[in-house]
């Protein structure tokens, strides 16, 4: 015996949708990725007091009184050297310094031409730049950093020409390197 069952028909209701801030979506958070990049400077600085206070004073020195001692920023790769340098910097004009990043040059010619503010002749050489490149800084003095100087092939060979470029103009230089100074070694 077969059965037949009568199915109660349901009625649907529409629910009827409210819009209401309680019941809307959560709007998704804006992220900031430019904490990745490269060149970002953070709003503030955690456990650098005396590191940014060093800048600071040199560069305050050189701009007020004309000289200034040379820096060594050293650390490991990541421990926020450039950032530390790049968020002194943000307070001064830009013409006040002229920031090098070595990993974007070939070599001590192209580094020395970015300083001098020259456009080099294929053919010259660093030793042939090095006459122009101080006469223009002593027009125009300025602070010189070098930001990862170590990745620049004879990179020991530039920091002569950088104690060249001191001892002429006396602008300060500020190196920033992932090796130690000790960790140079100079060929006799």
């Amino acid at each position: 015996m077969a059965r037949h069952v009568k199915k109660k028909s349901v009625k649907h209701r529409k629910s009827k949708v409210v819009k209401s801030s309680k019941t809307a979506r959560p709007k998704r958070k804006q992220v900031n990725f430019s904490v990745f990049y490269e060149d970002y400077i953070p709003p503030k600085l955690v456990v650098r007091d005396k590191q940014v206070t060093q800048i600071q004073q040199t560069m305050d020195n050189f701009h007020k009184n004309g000289i200034a001692p040379n820096l060594l920023l050293t650390g490991v790769t990541g421990s926020g050297k450039t950032a530390t340098l790049q968020f002194v910097l943000k307070d001064y004009q830009k013409g006040a310094y002229t920031f090098v990043k070595c990993k974007q040059m070939k070599g001590i010619k192209e580094v020395l031409a970015f300083i001098g503010n020259i456009k080099p002749l294929a053919r010259q050489r660093a030793p042939e730049l090095l006459p122009k490149v101080i006469e223009n800084l002593k027009k125009d003095r300025k602070a010189i950093v070098l930001d990862d100087v170590t990745v620049v092939p004879s990179y020991v060979e530039l920091l002569g020409y950088m104690d060249g470029i001191y001892r002429a103009v006396q602008s300060p230089v500020v190196r920033v390197s992932g090796k130690t100074a000790t960790a140079i070694n100079y060929k006799l």
